[in-house]
């Protein structure tokens, strides 16, 4: 699994959940990205509803095995919940469904500081 292909099957799964980004020229596009750590979004660029941030580079978990080592690619992903109405649950529910090896962690939020709700989500890959 690659970048392009993981951020494309969350796009897909959560084509009905995912908010939207509004550029500062006043357009919209589905609130997903992918950006490295510490990287913002564009000047002007707000979200509204729920929000996924896909982190640009993976992680390797290495295995060590007799005979051989394997490393696993691990994807890490943010859906954040800029909007208390929708919640996150029906997104993680449907990406839990599709990634059966999904590992997800709720991340704490300061209710006046942000987002509403937010979850960590780590995608264990077999390397191609």
């Amino acid at each position: 699994m690659n970048l392009i292909n993981l951020r494309t099957e969350i796009e897909t799964a959560l084509v009905d959940e995912l908010g939207q980004y509004v550029l500062s020229n006043g357009t919209s596009t589905p609130a997903i990205s992918v950006r490295a750590e510490g990287e913002d979004l564009p000047p002007g660029t707000s979200v509204e509803g729920v929000e996924c941030v896909i982190m640009r580079y993976p992680r390797q978990q290495i295995i060590r095995q007799y005979a051989n080592v394997r490393a696993f690619d691990i994807y890490t992903a943010y859906l954040v919940d800029w909007d208390s109405e929708n919640g996150l649950q029906e997104s993680v529910h449907l990406l839990s469904d599709l990634y059966p090896q999904l590992v997800l962690n709720s991340v704490s939020t300061q209710r006046d500081a942000g987002p509403n709700h937010q979850v960590r989500m780590e995608f264990r890959f077999n390397p191609e």
